[in-house]
């Protein structure tokens, strides 16, 4: 993508997830009119676009090459009942890639991106901050990741956001933790620095607390 085109991006991004399936090829069609209406208006008419027609074409053609009758083992009506529902335990398992399973299996790392992104922001922060900047850094790094889920996540928005919210609350929660042990450590060490010093104070102030008394 050397013109940095965002339809060729996303394209690329579809691509990248359907890797992660064996034996699935993903085929783009261009789109023969904006008013889906009129497609069948135009197949009927021959007034298909060329491009259309011959990427369909060629996926009519991958179809035939690549879906050809099969053995499966079954020699009688029960064999064949037998391997139907193995195939549909494996679909229902989501074995089988299916659009959906691609789908959840994109906006699931989509996610998973997001929320790294997100505890590696929280833990660039050197610690120990004031609790609302810390909320302040969080909400906003939230937000950046919100803006690029939804930029980036195909349907299922809503459910994305909200595992996303979940992710970032317990990243919060850690970084909470981490931000009051050393806030605790740095208190420590000052008043480790401070106890001799008071305690010098205390012994210089004696003498004079004596001679007092001996007045008296």
């Amino acid at each position: 993508n050397p013109e940095g085109d965002p339809h060729v991006a996303t394209l690329n991004r579809i691509r990248t997830s359907l890797s992660v399936f064996r034996n699935v090829r993903g085929v783009g069609i261009p789109q023969p009119t904006l008013d889906r209406t009129k497609l069948c208006d135009l197949a009927a008419g021959g007034a298909l676009p060329a491009e259309y027609t011959a990427r369909v074409a060629s996926v009519a053609a991958y179809v035939r090459e690549h879906a050809g009758p099969r053995p499966f083992g079954a020699t009688s009506g029960k064999g064949v009942a037998d391997f139907v529902e193995r195939a549909l335990g494996a679909l229902n398992a989501q074995d089988i890639p299916s659009v959906t399973s691609v789908v959840d299996t994109f906006n699931r790392q989509l996610v998973d991106g997001c929320a790294a992104r997100l505890s590696r922001g929280l833990r660039d922060l050197l610690l120990p901050v004031n609790e609302a900047d810390l909320e302040g850094v969080h909400a906003q790094l939230l937000r950046e990741a919100m803006e690029h889920l939804t930029a980036q996540s195909f349907g299922g928005a809503n459910e994305s956001a909200a595992q996303l919210r979940e992710r970032a609350e317990v990243a919060l929660s850690a970084r909470r933790d981490a931000n009051f042990k050393a806030s605790h450590e740095v208190c420590a060490v000052a008043w480790g620095a401070c106890e001799p010093r008071l305690e010098s104070l205390r012994t210089a102030i004696l003498p004079s607390r004596a001679r007092m008394d001996a007045v008296l």
